[in-house]
């Protein structure tokens, strides 16, 4: 009777789900801040240092903002009407996708961290280097922008440019990134190779690919309430990086 018991109790754990192991908790929100576990139902009421994981789905509405502190102590937050899905391709690697509306990050440098970490949306992706920066995107235009305000980041094809650029076989596998340079007139070059933009600047980049890099007006930058916002964070939170 006890071996049976036995069997039926690891018969059961064994088929138990496995919770996907956690990248990084809910350390800061506003408003009525949501968040959908991978496979599950329906969202519900983010909490704090609620565990996030690989799947799991943050969503905003208006006045809402979320930050996530990634087990390293990097920082990403989230603006008002966003919804972003953190995703863990492999074990190396931390991606989250922007489906719509802006996130900051403030993240350490890769020798701070075992992992690789790119944003994406469908029209780009930005791998970041020890870096603070924003990365909006606009679903009315699928517009994608990203900015730098310390450090560097990679910007390349999204998902589904890549896709797009495979299908006519322009696509090519990032090697080696350009160094930063500025492209004269707005969008008149594809984003087929990957460029590097660094502090001070910004680049556009429109549904088929072309884009626009160019130096931001950061006295106007400044007056934004999303950068404020995360000015604010950053001084009041501030992330450890190596010198």
């Amino acid at each position: 009777m006890k071996t049976m018991l036995f069997s039926v109790l690891l018969l059961s754990i064994l088929s138990a789900p496995v919770l996907a192991e956690s990248v990084g908790k809910i350390s800061f929100f506003v408003g009525a801040v949501k968040l959908q576990p991978k496979d599950a139902p329906e969202a519900r009421a983010a909490k704090i240092n609620q565990p996030v994981a690989d799947g799991d789905r943050i969503l905003t509405e208006k006045a809402d903002r979320a930050e996530v502190t990634l087990k390293d102590g990097s920082v990403l937050r989230i603006s008002e009407e966003s919804d972003i899905i953190i995703a863990c391709p492999n074990a190396k690697t931390v991606s989250p996708t922007i489906q719509k509306g802006k996130i900051w990050g403030n993240i350490k440098k890769l020798s701070q961290r075992s992992y690789d970490f790119e944003v994406t949306t469908g029209t780009a992706t930005a791998a970041i280097r020890g870096t603070v920066f924003r990365m909006d995107n606009n679903p009315a235009d699928s517009m994608t922008s990203v900015a730098v305000y310390d450090g560097k980041v990679a910007v390349g094809p999204g998902t589904e440019l890549k896709k797009s650029l495979e299908a006519s076989g322009a696509f090519k596998e990032r090697k080696e990134v350009s160094g930063p340079e500025e492209v004269p007139g707005p969008f008149e070059v594809t984003l087929m190779d990957w460029v590097t933009i660094v502090k001070g600047q910004q680049i556009n980049v429109q549904k088929g690919g072309k884009y626009s890099q160019f130096k931001f007006d950061q006295k106007k930058d400044a007056a934004d309430e999303w950068v404020k916002f995360n000015r604010e964070r950053d001084a009041a939170t501030p992330v450890k990086h190596e010198e």
